[in-house]
C-alpha cells in the first residue's frame, strides 16, 4: 500500500508540529522539561502504563515485545495489501491463508468525544501551569495532525496506526535516523494490524481501551519527534540527547525492547 502510513507523506503535519512548538516555546523553556533525562522519562514511562487502565489493556501492553517480533517477522515477507472503506467497523479485512488463524479482535474503534487524552496527560505530565498548556497544546495539534493523514487512507481510529507512529518516531529520535521508506512502514503497519487482531487479550479491550491507549501513544510520539532535528533543527546537542534518552526509555516499556536492536534498515523495520 503506497503511502498507507504517513510518515513521508506527512512533512506538512510535522512542520505544524515544529510551528506550533516554536511559538509556544517563546513562554517555556524546553530545555527545563526536557532536564532530568531519566527521571522525565519515567514519569511519561508512567502516563502510558496508565492508558486504559483495564486488566485487558494490561495484559496486551505487557505483550507488545512478542507482538511487534511477530510483526517483524510478517513484514519482512508481506505483500502490499488495499485499505478497507473509511467506514469500515473493522481492521482491515483481507483473506488469510487456512494455515493462519482467525482474528476475533479488531484493531478500530469508536471513538468517544467525551475521553480528552491530551487534557489528562498533560496534566499528569506537566509540573506546572505553563508546561501543562504547552503539553496540551503539543498533544492536541498532533492528534489533529495524525488523526488528518490516517483519514486519508481511509483507516481511521486504528491502534496499529498508533503503534506504527510510535516506533517510528521513537526509533528515528534515538537513532537520529531520516524517515523510514513508505514501503517499510506500510508493511509494518499492516504486520502490527494482523498481530494485534490475533492477540486474545486484545479482544477483551474495549473501545474506551483502545482509545486512550492509541491516544497516549500519539501524543507521545509528537512529544519525541520534536525531538529529531529534521523537525527541531534549532536544538543544542544536549537537548537532542534528553529526547533521545526520553526515546529509548518509552522504547523498553511500550517496546520491551533494547533501542539499540530496534531501527529501520533498507528492507524494513529490524529487531535484534
Amino acid at each position: 500500500m503506497k503511502g498507507t502510513f504517513p510518515m513521508r507523506t506527512n512533512h506538512k503535519a510535522m512542520k505544524v508540529l515544529s510551528m506550533t512548538f516554536f511559538m509556544l516555546v517563546a513562554v517555556f523553556a524546553v530545555k527545563a522539561q526536557m532536564a532530568g533525562g531519566a527521571a522525565g522519562a519515567a514519569g511519561y514511562s508512567k502516563a502510558y502504563e496508565a492508558a486504559g487502565g483495564s486488566a485487558a489493556s494490561k495484559q496486551v501492553q505487557q505483550k507488545m515485545g512478542s507482538v511487534l517480533k511477530g510483526a517483524v517477522n510478517r513484514s519482512v515477507t508481506a505483500k502490499p495489501r488495499s485499505a478497507p472503506a473509511a467506514r469500515s467497523s473493522r481492521g482491515r479485512q483481507t483473506a488469510r491463508p487456512a494455515n493462519r488463524p482467525q482474528t476475533t479482535a479488531t484493531t478500530t474503534y469508536r471513538p468517544d468525544p467525551s475521553i480528552d487524552v491530551a487534557h489528562t496527560l498533560a496534566y499528569s505530565i506537566g509540573t506546572n501551569d505553563q508546561e501543562k498548556e504547552l503539553l496540551h497544546a503539543l498533544f492536541v495539534t498532533t492528534k489533529n495532525a495524525f488523526d488528518v493523514e490516517v483519514a486519508k487512507k481511509g483507516r481511521s481510529n486504528n491502534v496499529s496506526a498508533a503503534f506504527t507512529f510510535f516506533i517510528v518516531s521513537s526509533s528515528m529520535v534515538y537513532h537520529g535516523s531520516p524517515e523510514p521508506s513508505d514501503k517499510a512502514v506500510d508493511a509494518l503497519w499492516d504486520a502490527l494490524d494482523e498481530s494485534l487482531q490475533e492477540l486474545p487479550e486484545f479482544a477483551q479491550m474495549s473501545d474506551r481501551d483502545k482509545q486512550m491507549l492509541s491516544d497516549t501513544l500519539v501524543s507521545l510520539s509528537g512529544l519525541m519527534i520534536l525531538g529529531h532535528p529534521q523537525y527541531n533543527p534549532s536544538l543544542d546537542k544536549q537537548t537532542q540527547e534528553a529526547y533521545r534518552e526520553i526515546a529509548g526509555t518509552m522504547i523498553r516499556t511500550v517496546l520491551q525492547t533494547d533501542p539499540e536492536k530496534l531501527r529501520f534498515g533498507k528492507d524494513g523495520l529490524i529487531v535484534d
